[in-house]
């Protein structure tokens, strides 16, 4: 999936690595929260927080050092839209 700055609500953002490489963090005007590791989605969701839940998962090794107020949810929020939403982030890979 190819995702152009004028489809971005704002810059993309640092907000953390995996073995030292930078993963970042992009929001779509339409709402989508992506996160990416070397130009491809770990996690893409419509909250931020289930986007991150999701990279995580799939990189256990991903260290979110990025302060964002009210960021602690409980992950057990969003139990129900992770089988969902991991798979549309596979599915965004594919193309």
């Amino acid at each position: 999936m190819d995702v152009s700055l004028n489809q971005l609500a704002g810059p993309p953002k640092r907000i953390g690595q995996i073995r030292g490489m930078p993963v970042m963090s992009m929001l779509t005007k339409g709402g989508l929260s992506i996160i990416t590791f070397n130009g491809k989605a770990i996690g893409a969701a419509p909250h931020r927080a289930l986007a991150r839940i999701i990279a995580q998962n799939a990189h256990p090794d991903l260290v979110i050092d990025e302060l964002s107020k009210s960021e602690e949810v409980d992950p057990s929020l969003f139990a129900h839209l992770l089988p969902t939403w991991t798979e549309i982030t596979n599915r965004i890979n594919e193309e």
